[in-house]
């Protein structure tokens, strides 16, 4: 195989072809079950998440769906468990590699994963710090193996979209707050530029 087939390949990867309206809609409700601790509302989304982010079949994002829970399940307490959170998400990777064929190191991309969950943890409430931004990107990168300045516009976008969240967090938790429709629209952005950024 030539090293100019595997980016032509990559390029159809069903990871790379998704839907940001669905992915943005699918990971606001994510956010907010998490915050509200619906463990299997959570379990539900997350399966549909992936079914749309990965392009996997109902089967296959179940499958994939329960480490990726499992995970969020030990990173959510402050004693987190983060080494833990690592390893789920290594899971989730080496199955989306497996299955699309996609050039990622699953140790790198679960590492990178998490990482940004601890920098957000840390900015909580203040989540348009630059650090959110680069830890984003650099997750981006590491899943799709791509220049995290190409993912850039993404991340910033996504970490706007956090920045509603933590303020809803930190309010009522009102399902009508304006807030998480500002947060899904940032995250639109967010999706539509990691998109054309990986496609």
């Amino acid at each position: 195989m030539t090293a100019s087939v595997i980016p032509q390949q990559a390029a159809l990867s069903p990871m790379r072809t998704f839907d940001p309206i669905r992915v943005a809609r699918y990971e606001k409700d994510s956010w907010v079950a998490y915050y509200q601790r619906r463990w299997l509302t959570l379990l539900r989304l997350l399966i549909g998440l992936v079914r749309s982010t990965y392009g996997l079949s109902l089967w296959q994002a179940i499958r994939v769906g329960i480490p990726l829970t499992r995970a969020q399940l030990a990173f959510a307490p402050q004693d987190n468990d983060v080494p833990q959170a690592i390893a789920y998400m290594e899971q989730f990777f080496v199955y989306i590699k497996d299955k699309h064929g996609e050039d990622l190191d699953p140790h790198e991309a679960a590492l990178a994963e998490v990482s940004w969950w601890v920098v957000h943890r840390k900015f909580f409430g203040h989540s348009d710090n630059p650090e959110v931004t680069e830890a984003v990107a650099c997750a981006y990168a590491a899943a799709y193996r791509i220049d995290p300045a190409l993912v850039r516009e993404a991340a910033y976008h996504r970490a706007l979209a956090m920045v509603y969240s933590d303020a809803w967090v930190l309010s009522e938790r009102d399902p009508n707050d304006p807030r998480l429709q500002q947060e899904e629209d940032e995250l639109i952005k967010s999706y539509t530029a990691l998109r054309i950024a990986v496609s």
